[in-house]
C-alpha cells in the first residue's frame, strides 16, 4: 500500500470513533430539518388561525406518547444491552410492544373524550386511539434499535421514515386538505412507520416481536420497574400538556398557533440532543452495572458536550435572531418571537446541565424520577394557571422552564451525592 494510503487509514482510524457517534444525530438533524419543511408547509397552507388544531393536537399526541409507553421506551435502553441471547431479548421486546398497545388505546378514548367535550362529535376523533398507538410504538421501536446498539436504524425506524412520509404527502397532495386532512395525514405518517418495523429484514428479532402473548412473569418485573418511569413520564406529559392546555382556553386560536409552532421547534432541539444522548446509553449502561461511577459521569460530560456541541450555535441563533426564525412561517408568526427565544433559553440550560434523566435511570434511581416529577407537575399547574392566563403564550416557556430546570437540578444533586458522597476517606496515617 503507498505510504499516502497507509497515513490516510490511519487518520480514518483514529477520526472514525469520533465520527461513528455523530451519525445517528446526522440523520436526526435531516429528520429534523425535514419535520422544520413540513412545520412552515402547514402554517403557509392553514394561516396562523386554520391551523391552530393540528398543531395543537400534534403538541398534545407527541407530548403524550411517554405515558403510552409505561417508561418502557427507557428501560429498553437499559435493559436491552444486558440481554443475553435472542430469546430473552424477543420475550423483553413483547412485552414493552403490549404495553404500549393497550396503555395507548386506552390514553386515545381519554382524548376522544376531551375532543368530544371540548368541540363536539367529530369523525377523525375515532382516529384518536390509533394516533395515540401508533406514535408511541413508532417511539418505542426506535429505542429498542438504540438499545442493541443499532442507532442508525433506531432514528430511521423512530423518525426518519414517518416524517419523510408526512412532508411528502404534505408535498403532493397537502394544498387540497383542511387542517382535520392535513392532521390525518400525520397520524397515517405515524400508523406507516409503526409497521414499517415487521418488515425489516436485518432486525429479524425486533420485526418479529411486535406483538404476541407476552411471558406474565416477565410482564410483572416490567410492569414494577416501569412503574417509577411511568410516573415520571406521566408528570412530564402533563407537564408539556398542562400549559398548552391552558393557552387553548384562554388565549385566542392565533396565540395557540404561533405558541404551538415555537414549541414544535423548540421540541426539535431536544429530540436531537436525545438522540445523541441515546447514541452513548448501551455504554452508560455497562458502566452503571460495574459501579464505575467515575467513568461513568466521564462518559456523562463527554455525552453532554457533544449534545452543546451539535446544538449549541443553532440554539444560540433562535435565540438572537427570533423574529427571522419565527417569520419563516409568516408575518404573522413574527409575534411568537419571545415565546420562541424564551424556550430556546430553557433547551440551552437543560442542553448545558445533561441528560439527567438517562443517567437516573442508568444509576437505578427510577423511583427518583417519580418524586421529583410530582415536583414538577406541581410546579406546572400552579404557573400554568397563574402565567398563561396573565401574560399569555409567554408563560408557556416559562412554566416549562421553572418545571424541568427544577427537577434535573434536585434529581443531579441527589445523584451526584449518591455516588461520590458516601465514599470513605482513607485512615490518616502517623
Amino acid at each position: 500500500m503507498p505510504p499516502i494510503f497507509e497515513k490516510f487509514e490511519i487518520y480514518y482510524r483514529r477520526l472514525l470513533p469520533l465520527i461513528e457517534p455523530l451519525l445517528p444525530s446526522g440523520l436526526r438533524l435531516t429528520s429534523a430539518g425535514i419535520q422544520f419543511i413540513s412545520t412552515i408547509i402547514v402554517a403557509h397552507m392553514l394561516g396562523d388561525s386554520g391551523a391552530a388544531d393540528f398543531f395543537f393536537w400534534s403538541a398534545i399526541l407527541i407530548a403524550a406518547a411517554p405515558m403510552a409507553n409505561f417508561g418502557t421506551d427507557q428501560l429498553v435502553l437499559r435493559e436491552l444491552p444486558r440481554q443475553r441471547d435472542a430469546a430473552s431479548l424477543s420475550a423483553y421486546l413483547r412485552v414493552t410492544r403490549v404495553i404500549t398497545v393497550v396503555l395507548g388505546f386506552c390514553l386515545g378514548l381519554c382524548f376522544m373524550a376531551y375532543a368530544t367535550i371540548s368541540d363536539g362529535w367529530q369523525n377523525w376523533h375515532l382516529l384518536l386511539p390509533i394516533a395515540s398507538i401508533a406514535i408511541a410504538t413508532v417511539i418505542l421501536n426506535g429505542e429498542s434499535l438504540k438499545g442493541v446498539s443499532r442507532p442508525m436504524q433506531g432514528v430511521l425506524y423512530g423518525h426518519f421514515l414517518p416524517t419523510s412520509v408526512f412532508c411528502l404527502c404534505l408535498l403532493t397532495f397537502g394544498w387540497k386538505l383542511n387542517d382535520v386532512g392535513v392532521l390525518c395525514l400525520f397520524i397515517g405518517s405515524f400508523v406507516l412507520g409503526a409497521l414499517s418495523l415487521r418488515f425489516a429484514a436485518d432486525q429479524p428479532v425486533l420485526s418479529r416481536s411486535q406483538i404476541g402473548i407476552p411471558d406474565m412473569a416477565l410482564l410483572r418485573k416490567v410492569r414494577t420497574e416501569g412503574l417509577s418511569l411511568f410516573l415520571s413520564c406521566l408528570t412530564t406529559s402533563l407537564t408539556f400538556m398542562l400549559p398548552i392546555v391552558a393557552l387553548k382556553a384562554f388565549t385566542p386560536d392565533s396565540e395557540v398557533s404561533y405558541v404551538t409552532t415555537a414549541f414544535r421547534l423548540s421540541v426539535l432541539t431536544i429530540v436531537l440532543s436525545t438522540a445523541i444522548h441515546s447514541v452513548f446509553a448501551p455504554k452508560l449502561s455497562h458502566a452503571a452495572e460495574s459501579g464505575d461511577h467515575k467513568k461513568l459521569f466521564q462518559l456523562y460530560r463527554t455525552t453532554a458536550c457533544l449534545a452543546l456541541l451539535a446544538l449549541g450555535a443553532p440554539m444560540v441563533f433562535c435565540i438572537a435572531f427570533p423574529e427571522m426564525v419565527m417569520g419563516i412561517f409568516g408575518d404573522s408568526f413574527r409575534e411568537g418571537k419571545e415565546v420562541l427565544r424564551m424556550f430556546f433559553i430553557v433547551n440551552l440550560v437543560s442542553l448545558l446541565l445533561g441528560p439527567v434523566v438517562m443517567l437516573s435511570i442508568m444509576v437505578g434511581k427510577s423511583a427518583l424520577l417519580a418524586k421529583t416529577g410530582v415536583v414538577k407537575l406541581i410546579l406546572a399547574i400552579g404557573c400554568s394557571f397563574l402565567l398563561v392566563p396573565k401574560i399569555g403564550g409567554i408563560g408557556v416557556p416559562i412554566t416549562l422552564g421553572i418545571a424541568y430546570i427544577t427537577e434535573e437540578l434536585i434529581a443531579l444533586a441527589i445523584i451526584l451525592k449518591s455516588c461520590f458522597g458516601k465514599e470513605k476517606k482513607p485512615p490518616a496515617t502517623t
